[in-house]
């Protein structure tokens, strides 16, 4: 029996960096799809895991691509990229918070969850808060869900994940826990019956 749900952040309740493309590509002349993979460097998992700030991190991409932008610009789209929710998914916490114990494990880094902190009081639903700077462990390492269960004596088998990321969900697999790849509210929500937890 599900006793607590475990959610990803990013592109599951609200945008991550996933649409800062339409506005900042053209900035750099780039393909939305090519600045996007420009992003996904060895500086962002140290950033995701606290060990440099977010302005060593976008230095870094900068001097890697040769780009001549503002990086306050930057700065600047990823924060309002940060204020879409995911449609759907405050109205379905908000219900699943009635029953379940509800826990956040995000890789993301400290300057963004500061920001996001601040203008998403839903997020006050969750239970507990995981994120991967204060940890210095991906979701990608199945170590950190270890860790979740021992810290929070929870049996995997009584645990469901929810996340976007495939890489995500096979770590989580691994460590016992039952998992959901995260498309959107609908498909959440049909997974969600099958297991007879969303009625």
């Amino acid at each position: 029996m599900i006793t607590t749900i475990i959610f990803d952040l990013s592109e599951v309740l609200i945008a991550g960096l996933i649409g800062i493309e339409k506005q900042l590509a053209q900035l750099v002349n780039l393909p939305e799809d090519e600045f996007l993979e420009s992003l996904w460097t060895e500086s962002f998992w140290l950033l995701m895991k606290g060990k440099i700030s977010e302005d060593e991190y976008l230095l870094d991409v900068f001097e890697k691509n040769k780009w001549a932008a503002d990086i306050s610009v930057f700065k600047n789209v990823i924060r309002k990229n940060f204020h879409h929710k995911v449609e759907g998914m405050t109205e379905l916490i908000e219900r699943l918070n009635k029953d379940y114990q509800l826990i956040l494990l995000s890789d993301h880094s400290a300057e963004w969850v500061k920001y996001i902190d601040s203008i998403h009081p839903f997020l006050k639903l969750f239970n507990k808060k995981y994120f991967s700077f204060q940890s210095g462990k991906i979701k990608r390492e199945r170590q950190v869900f270890e860790l979740l269960l021992n810290e929070n004596k929870l049996s995997p088998a009584k645990c469901l994940f929810i996340d976007d990321s495939e890489a995500n969900i096979m770590a989580a697999r691994e460590a016992g826990l039952n998992v959901i790849c995260f498309k959107n509210a609908n498909q959440l929500k049909r997974e969600l019956e099958a297991y007879k937890l969303f009625m």
